[in-house]
């Protein structure tokens, strides 16, 4: 008879088996639950992480750096500029020619209940005029004159402030124009009164004089041919030719000057084909 086969080999190798399965499974139970503590662990500290940076940001949002506060008291600003200056175009706009603006202060309704009041100027809009242009002009109404005239080139105070324009005193004397009277300026066939008004020395025109400049968009450095048509006892009338020195005609701003405690002027601004 043969030698019999042990019965425990099999099982042997069966029970070796089952504990390297176990002892692999134990292993990786081991690995995930390690694995497992790390990951909570980091995800706490990215909680926490996010946890601090978002305490900053609200910290930097109730707490506005210098660069923010001055954007927003900038912005603050030009928007009550805006409504200011919505205010002052209103008033422009609905502005007649013997009307006057003023922008209340705290000095005309909380205290001291004074208010002072505005007075207008003329600002020009058209482009530079050289020299060589002004002397052409003058050259033109030179050629254009008669024993009877007189000639003025424009000032500012003349067209933009003031609005007196004062005559040649050789002029005056030549024609005993020594008391007040009134003058017909006539171009073309339009016609304007104004006032000669005498001062002792000499004189010059006014009153009329300002709608005159108006009418015929008069700038400074244009020049006025003045020809003397008749003289009476309490009037005198003139012809006027006018040599402007931008042939564009481009109507003036008006300007509303109103002075405040430090002497500078607060400014609001229409054309005067507004007026018109």
């Amino acid at each position: 008879m043969g030698s019999k086969i042990p019965l425990y080999r099999p099982w042997g190798w069966a029970f070796r088996w089952l504990e390297e399965v176990f002892s692999c499974h134990k292993l990786k139970k081991s690995i995930e639950k390690s694995s497992e503590e790390t990951n909570n662990e980091s995800s706490d500290d990215v909680i926490e992480y996010h946890q601090a940076k978002k305490q900053r940001c609200v910290a930097t949002r109730s707490t506005p750096s210098r660069r923010q506060s001055t954007r927003a008291t900038s912005r603050g600003r030009s928007r009550t500029i805006k409504v200011k200056e919505k205010a002052q175009m209103w008033a422009v706009a609905a502005a007649m020619e013997d009307s006057f603006i003023v922008v209340m202060r705290a000095s005309h309704v909380y205290k001291g209940f004074f208010m002072v009041c505005a007075h207008m100027e003329i600002v020009s809009r058209r482009r530079a005029v050289t020299l060589e242009v002004k002397e052409k002009a003058q050259m033109w109404a030179v050629a254009a004159a008669i024993e009877d005239s007189f000639i003025v080139v424009m000032r500012a105070s003349h067209v933009y402030k003031g609005f007196f324009m004062s005559i040649p005193l050789e002029w005056l004397k030549k024609y005993h124009l020594d008391k007040s009277l009134a003058v017909e300026l006539r171009v073309d066939e339009s016609k304007w009164v104004a006032k000669y008004h005498y001062i002792g020395h000499g004189g010059g025109l006014s009153g009329g004089w300002k709608k005159f400049v108006h009418a015929n968009v008069l700038e400074e450095f244009d020049v006025c041919l003045f020809d003397l048509v008749s003289q009476k006892h309490d009037a005198i009338i003139l012809d006027v030719k006018i040599f402007c020195v931008v042939r564009e005609v481009i109507p003036p701003s008006t300007i509303y000057l109103q002075p405040n405690s430090r002497g500078s002027g607060h400014t609001t601004s229409k054309s005067e084909d507004e007026d018109k």
